[in-house]
C-alpha cells in the first residue's frame, strides 16, 4: 500500500477504508499477517504494509528474540484486517522490554490502528490518517449465534476502548463516540489525532525513492536496467531463481532481492522467491536480459485477475504498468478482451 504515502484527500481515504471493510466482510481472510523486518544490532524495524491477518510465529519470534534494552520501530500503512491479529501484535510490542516507536506512514485503520497504539511514542506523517471503529463479524444462523457473536464483539470493543482510554485519557463517553462515528467509526487526520493526544508527533513524510519503497511495497513499479518501453518478441519461459543467481534466496541482501523483484509486477513480500508474481522481463542469463517479453507481458495481463490477495487498486496499477510494454495497437484493446484472447491460446 505504499501508494497511500503522500497527499491524501480525506474523503478518498475514508471511501477506501469503508470499501476495504466491506470487502473483508465478504472475502476470505488472509491466513497470516505479512510483514517485513530489518535488524541492525539493537535496532529492529518492522513494516506492516498489508492486510492484518493472523500473527505468524516468525513475527512473534522476531520480537521476542530482539535484545532487551534495544528499540523497535514500527512503520504502518494498512487499512486493517483481523482484530485478533491487531491485538496480538499490540500485546507482543507492549511486552517488549525496550523502546517501541510506531509511525503511521499513510493510513492506520481498524486493526492497524490498534498496532499503532502500542508505541511508547506514536508518530504520524502530516498527510496520514487513523481510523477507529467497533469490531464486526459476519454471522449466519438463528438468533442464538447472533447473540453469542454480539457478546464477543462487545468484549473486543471494550478491549479497544480500554487501550484508547489508557493512551488518550479521553472520557469513556468520548471514546464510545469515537468508535461509533456517524455510521461506523471515525477517521482522524494527523492534526486531529495530535489534539486528542492519540499521537505524540506529526512529521513530514519520509523522503524515500520509489526503489526503496519497493523493498516493502506490494507493487513493484520500476523496471530492471534496459527494461523500459515496448517489449520484444521471443521465446518466453517463467524464470526461476537460478536464472538470476546461484545463491539461495535466504542468502541474498534486500537490495539483491529487490533487483530480482523488478522483473515481476507484484510481490506480497520479499521473504521468498515464490512471493514474486507475474514475471514479464527476461532474466540476466537471457540474450534479451532486462527487456520486457511481449509473451510474458501478455501472459501476465491475462493472469492479473487470478492472483489471490491483490486489491482491485493494485490490479489496475499492475495492468497499467504492463500495458506500457505493449505495442500501441495492442494497448488500445480492452483489457478483458485481450486477456480472453491470450487465455484461449495458452
Amino acid at each position: 500500500m505504499s501508494q497511500l504515502i503522500g497527499f491524501q484527500r480525506r474523503e478518498d481515504v475514508e471511501s477506501k477504508i469503508r470499501e476495504f471493510i466491506q470487502n473483508e466482510r465478504s472475502e476470505p481472510k488472509p491466513t497470516e499477517l505479512r510483514f517485513k523486518a530489518e535488524a541492525k544490532e539493537k535496532d529492529l524495524t518492522l513494516w506492516f504494509y498489508d492486510t492484518i491477518g493472523d500473527v505468524p510465529q516468525a513475527l512473534a519470534k522476531t520480537i521476542s528474540e530482539h535484545p532487551e534494552g534495544g528499540s523497535i520501530n514500527v512503520r504502518i500503512n494498512s487499512y486493517g484486517g483481523s482484530a485478533f491479529g491487531g491485538l496480538s501484535v499490540y500485546d507482543l510490542l507492549r511486552g517488549y522490554k525496550g523502546t517501541v516507536t510506531t509511525q503511521v506512514d499513510g493510513v492506520a485503520a481498524s486493526a492497524a490502528a490498534i498496532i499503532a497504539l502500542a508505541g511508547q511514542r506514536i508518530r504520524i506523517v502530516q498527510s496520514g490518517f487513523l481510523f477507529f471503529h467497533r469490531a464486526w463479524a459476519g454471522v449466519v444462523g438463528n438468533y442464538r449465534p447472533h447473540l453469542q457473536i454480539a457478546g464477543e464483539l462487545r468484549k473486543i470493543d471494550i478491549l479497544i476502548a480500554t487501550i484508547l482510554e489508557s493512551r488518550t485519557k479521553l472520557a469513556k463517553e468520548q471514546i464510545e463516540d469515537l468508535l461509533d462515528g456517524e455510521a461506523d467509526g471515525t477517521l482522524l487526520s494527523a492534526d486531529e489525532a495530535l489534539t486528542m493526544h492519540i499521537v505524540d508527533e506529526v512529521i513530514e513524510p519520509p523522503q524515500q525513492s520509489v526503489d526503496s519503497l519497493s523493498d516493502v511495497s506490494l507493487f513493484i513499479p520500476t523496471n530492471p536496467p534496459g527494461g523500459d518501453g515496448e517489449g520484444v518478441e521471443g521465446d518466453w519461459e517463467r524464470p526461476v531463481l537460478k536464472d538470476f543467481t546461484d545463491s539461495s534466496w535466504s542468502d541474498l541482501s534486500t537490495a539483491e532481492r529487490n533487483a530480482i523483484a523488478k522483473h515481476f509486477v507484484f510481490a506480497f513480500d520479499l521473504e521468498t522467491f515464490g512471493s514474486l508474481k507475474l514475471p514479464h522481463h527476461f532474466p540476466p542469463n537471457h540474450r534479451n536480459k532486462g527487456k520486457a517479453s511481449l509473451a510474458g507481458v501478455r501472459n501476465a495481463l491475462a493472469r492479473v485477475s487470478m492472483v489471490d490477495g491483490m486489491s482491485e487498486e493494485d490490479r489496475d496499477r499492475a495492468r497499467a504498468h504492463l500495458r506500457k510494454h505493449l505495442p500501441e495497437r495492442e494497448d488500445s484493446v480492452d483489457v478483458d478482451t485481450l486477456a480472453l484472447a491470450i487465455l484461449r491460446n495458452l
